[in-house]
């Protein structure tokens, strides 16, 4: 089984701002077909805010804080609180330089 909140994030811009997404029920299944492999994005003790993160993190290792804003629709200074309060709870660490470096997410199993 894996998570997908595409179904919620569509329910949410039609409340929102009245888009116009269609939602069906078998939009809301959950596919057992997916291999183990798939949860290594996953963190139990992470909030939605923080996952997103590491997975943007996980798909680009030298991603700025600016193009981790604009992929997970958040502001430039939220994004810079979650990731430091990340970093101190070592879900997340910064290698090298600021401006060369790179992000490591860092998951509990291998913590």
């Amino acid at each position: 089984m894996f998570e997908d909140t595409s179904f919620l994030e569509k329910f949410f811009y039609n409340l929102l701002i009245n888009a116009k997404y269609e939602l069906k029920n078998r939009y809301v299944h959950i596919d057992n077909n997916q291999s183990a492999n798939t949860w290594s994005l996953k963190c139990n003790s992470c909030t939605l805010e923080e996952q997103a993160i590491i997975n943007v993190i996980k798909s680009n290792l030298m991603v700025k804080q600016e193009e981790i804003a604009s992929e997970t629709n958040k502001f430039l200074r939220t994004v810079k609180t979650y990731m430091s309060v990340m970093q101190e709870k070592g879900l997340i660490e910064r290698i090298n330089e600021k401006r060369n470096g790179k992000w490591i997410a860092k998951l509990k199993e291998n913590i």
